[in-house]
């Protein structure tokens, strides 16, 4: 076995399943989405963005929950983190608590999330609350909860 394959395993026995999703433009205020949850609940290990376009002005950015079944609300993943002036490479994460802010330091080290967020079927979205431009790229690492529960990037 090849030492790619140790370090594939490796990485999903610590964090789960992964999904890549390729940098794209955000603009405007906008709640976007960019993963998909299907068939089931799922515990988000890990999720980790990339700026790859740096913001053009004040801007907030979040990340939120959006279920799918009729009569639930949308939550927070985490709180606003004002963007403004965070340099290509800067790596976006969470810790995993709620009203804590995303992490963001100019290209620098990102904070890994030390609590597992469990979401239900729906959608995560990228939430932007400031009329600028940003481009982002992601992975998210994730737990199936429930048989046949999976992500897949939108």
């Amino acid at each position: 076995m090849s030492s790619l394959q140790d370090l594939h395993a490796m990485r999903t026995n610590k964090f789960g399943l992964k999904v890549d999703r390729a940098a794209a433009v955000f603009t405007g205020v906008s709640a976007t989405p960019i993963y998909n949850i299907v068939g089931g609940r799922v515990a988000v290990t890990n999720i980790v963005g990339q700026i790859t376009v740096a913001a053009s002005g004040a801007t907030n950015i979040s990340l939120q929950c959006n279920p799918t079944a009729v009569g639930y609300t949308t939550s927070l993943m985490c709180a606003v983190l004002a963007a403004a002036g965070l340099e290509v490479g800067t790596l976006l994460t969470i810790n995993g608590d709620i009203g804590t802010a995303m992490w963001g330091v100019n290209a620098g080290a990102g904070e890994g999330q030390i609590q597992y967020q469990i979401l239900p079927v729906g959608q995560i979205e990228f939430v932007l609350s400031g009329a600028q431009t940003i481009s982002v790229g992601w992975s998210c690492f994730y737990v199936p909860i429930d048989d046949g529960a999976h992500m897949t990037y939108v």
